[in-house]
């Protein structure tokens, strides 16, 4: 036998033995699935610069917390989610005032092991709750009432996008047995024309009725009392 034969021999050998390490140490593909989710107007153009939030629970998104991720929409509309396990998600959309509040909010996500493109379309508007709120919190101050009642000029709300409010009644506090502070939770409700506060700790319940809403002001009737609230925008 040739010294050629012995070399071509222990070649294929050396070979079987790499090839049979590197499958050995190799693990199974990982099912995965990648989410492209589009943001257009109610004009159906595309949106760019939209901060679109990732989450793995209805809870979550509604309280804004422990997010997966979040990402920009690009000149396309479209916001990217690489390698994520199939399974329920959950994300909000905003720009500027307008967002996905009052639209969808759920997408499902098919893996397998080559991965797998899964698309959403979402349709983002300037919903009552966007004029309302913001993720950080939109201050609204008493600038005139019509009950001459000045001990509510100086009363404030702030409404965030989780559904949570902070209300302050100012310095000048009214004798109605109030307190200074409160906090708790709101929901528009009547078809639009209420807005819901829940105070955490009582769980009683103030409505506001809407008269007018707008990014800049805020008319309501409140305890029978008519107040023109203004935001205060940074």
């Amino acid at each position: 036998m040739t010294s050629n034969t012995y070399y071509r021999k222990g070649y294929l050998v050396l070979m079987v033995l790499i090839l049979s390490l590197a499958f050995n140490h190799c693990s199974p593909p990982q099912p995965n699935g990648d989410l492209y989710i589009q943001v257009l107007d109610e004009d159906a153009n595309k949106v760019t610069e939209a901060v679109v939030t990732l989450y793995s629970s209805f809870e979550d998104y509604q309280n804004q917390t422990n997010p997966l991720s979040t990402k920009f929409t690009d000149e396309d509309g479209f916001a990217v989610f690489l390698q994520l396990e199939g399974g329920n998600y959950f994300f909000s959309v905003n720009n500027g005032s307008s967002n996905n509040q009052d639209g969808k909010n759920e997408t499902f996500v098919v893996e397998t092991e080559i991965g797998f493109r899964n698309e959403e379309i979402v349709i983002i508007s300037q919903s009552l709750s966007s004029l309302l709120a913001t993720p950080e919190g939109k201050l609204w101050k008493v600038n005139e009432n019509f009950e001459d009642n000045d001990c509510l000029l100086d009363n404030t709300k702030i409404f965030y996008s989780n559904f949570t409010f902070v209300e302050s009644a100012g310095a000048n506090l009214c004798d109605n047995g109030l307190d200074s502070e409160l906090t708790g939770r709101w929901d528009i409700v009547g078809n639009s024309t209420i807005i819901l506060l829940t105070d955490t700790i009582t769980q009683e319940n103030n409505a506001l009725i809407i008269a007018n809403i707008s990014d800049t002001s805020l008319v309501v009737i409140e305890n029978n009392v008519v107040l023109l609230y203004k935001a205060i925008l940074e």
